[in-house]
């Protein structure tokens, strides 16, 4: 799907999920990779949320440094008009995104999924509003005082389609991490009731999503990307506790 539509999702998922697993070991490296990862900014917001909660600094500051370089670049590459051209396609976007101009059936948010279905535009984006709240929040709780592991980077990667109305079915690159880190915790400590049947459900999502929504009008997939969430925290709960106070992240 990701190849069809000449996409960037792969680079996209490289950079962020290649970054978050690299965060203790190498956070001024993550930086400039999570920096470089907001040429698709919609699916840094739980980024941002986990790495504020986690207090990691070095991260942030070379984030921001690596963003603020790459725009600096595309001004000087494409001159400075470059950027109110950007803003003045976002609000177009915008646009499409609440209008239907994409196509709801071809987008996997809850947004377009309650669009679909009939809602009306500004209580589906209210509710997509709420969603993106409550996601956040147990990613800050999860990230809050803990060292950064693969699990919480999984449970990031398996929030950020959840939290944003526009993402499109070959955004769904990004779960081969939270897939990756479950697959791999279920055969270490056995599979949990239901586990396999959602992985093998949301690994298969990418290719029935659109077809399903456009001759059905059923959006699946939002509903499969929250059991993903839930699965990836029921897991991460069991893992390391909160570090004792005055331990500060490395």
């Amino acid at each position: 799907m990701t190849l069809t539509h000449g996409q960037t999702s792969f680079l996209v998922g490289a950079l962020l999920g290649g970054g978050l697993l690299m965060v203790r070991e190498k956070p001024w490296l993550v930086g400039v990779l999570i920096g470089l990862a907001t040429i698709k900014p919609q699916f840094g917001l739980l980024v941002a949320v986990a790495l504020l909660a986690g207090g990691q600094w070095r991260v942030i500051a070379a984030a921001g440094a690596s963003a603020m370089g790459l725009a600096g670049l595309a001004a000087l590459a494409f001159g400075p008009e470059v950027w109110s051209e950007w803003l003045a396609v976002m609000a177009v976007a915008g646009s499409a995104t609440g209008d239907g101009t994409i196509g709801f059936a071809k987008m996997v948010s809850q947004f377009a999924g309650l669009r679909l279905l009939g809602v009306p535009g500004a209580l589906a984006f209210a509710m997509q509003v709420l969603l993106a709240a409550a996601i956040g929040a147990v990613i800050a709780r999860a990230a809050w005082r803990r060292p950064f592991s693969p699990g919480l980077a999984a449970l990031v990667l398996a929030g950020a389609p959840l939290a944003t109305p526009f993402v499109l079915d070959y955004d769904l690159v990004l779960l081969i991490f939270p897939l990756a880190y479950l697959f791999a915790r279920g055969r270490e400590r056995g599979f949990l009731d239901w586990e396999r049947v959602g992985l093998a459900a949301v690994f298969c999502s990418a290719a029935f999503a659109r077809p399903l929504a456009l001759t059905t009008g059923v959006p699946l997939v939002p509903l499969l990307l929250l059991g993903m969430f839930l699965l990836v925290w029921r897991r991460l709960r069991t893992e390391a506790p909160a570090m004792p106070s005055g331990d500060g992240p490395g």
